[in-house]
């Protein structure tokens, strides 16, 4: 899996770090990225997204070597192979009185009689939004997930059940999704989805539900989030994976250091100290305004 560490391949030999740059636009979607070294590299989000689009469709073939099915890693637990039916669902809790939001998880594994073969549980961790049962399916299964998650039904179909298209790298949470087409065509597994009413008199999606409501109680997973990747290509910044809109993510690092020049000017130092200014109030409303400003 490789592993870009948020830096730009200059050349053969020289690797650039992304903190160690200042972003100068030219034109749309394009930036030109300097540093002390006499180096400069034009790149757009275009290019980037193309050069990875060949890699990632050598993982949209279904009909893969049995090799690489045999090859896959094995994960802590394995679902019986008589598994037919998934129901999932997640549960959120938003930061109240300092305390940190709780994201889970949580599906039950039926066989063909509607009898519950296996259930569980997790908290995600909170760096890394991931948790899918799909790691659990033995190779070649076929199984019907359901969901009251309208919104992951249509995902899976624009993106998942097709060649890979660029545009899934804009989608917050990418990885995971890159991770789950990993799981469903390295396994070749066949996958059918069916909507369930949320919070209705169906037992096995309530149960489900309850469980996941159930995880906030566990304790949060020690595991680094690299650790639970298993998308073909990552990007990091400060050893943690970029799980945001890629081209939101380097604009925001572009508008952070512009931010940063903004704050360090004479014309504030002379007025007070730099503690003084609300910088996070002023990046906002410079942020919002559509008149340019140079630095």
């Amino acid at each position: 899996m490789p592993i870009f560490d948020v830096s730009l391949n200059i050349s053969a030999s020289s690797d650039l770090l992304l903190s160690d740059t200042v972003a100068y636009p030219t034109k749309k979607n394009t930036k030109v990225f300097a540093t002390r070294k006499l180096v400069k590299l034009a790149t757009s989000f275009a290019y980037a997204s193309s050069l990875a689009e060949v890699h990632f469709d050598q993982l949209s073939n279904p009909l893969l070597p049995s090799s690489d099915v045999d090859n896959i890693e094995v994960p802590a637990y394995m679902l019986p192979s008589s598994t037919c039916t998934l129901y999932t669902d997640g549960s959120f809790l938003a930061s109240r009185s300092g305390s940190l939001p709780s994201m889970s998880s949580a599906w039950l594994a039926l066989d063909e009689d509607d009898l519950i073969l296996e259930s569980y549980s997790e908290v995600i961790p909170a760096t890394y939004p991931s948790a899918f049962p799909l790691k659990a399916l033995p190779p070649h299964s076929s199984v019907v997930v359901n969901t009251d998650c309208a919104s992951l039904i249509s995902f899976w179909h624009q993106f998942i059940d097709k060649p890979f298209i660029p545009k899934l790298l804009r989608q917050p949470n990418h990885l995971l999704w890159l991770s789950v087409r990993h799981y469903f065509y390295t396994k070749q597994l066949s996958v059918t989805f069916h909507k369930v009413s949320a919070h209705n008199d169906d037992m096995l999606n309530n149960h489900v539900d309850s469980l996941a409501k159930d995880a906030h109680f566990l304790p949060q997973p020690t595991l680094a989030p690299i650790a639970l990747l298993k998308a073909p290509c990552v990007i990091l910044y400060d050893s943690l994976p970029v799980e945001d809109n890629i081209r939101h993510f380097f604009k925001s690092i572009y508008e952070a250091r512009n931010l940063l020049s903004f704050s360090s000017l004479s014309r504030f130092s002379h007025l007070a100290p730099a503690d003084t200014f609300d910088w996070e109030g002023i990046s906002f409303w410079l942020s919002r305004s559509k008149t340019c400003y140079l630095l």
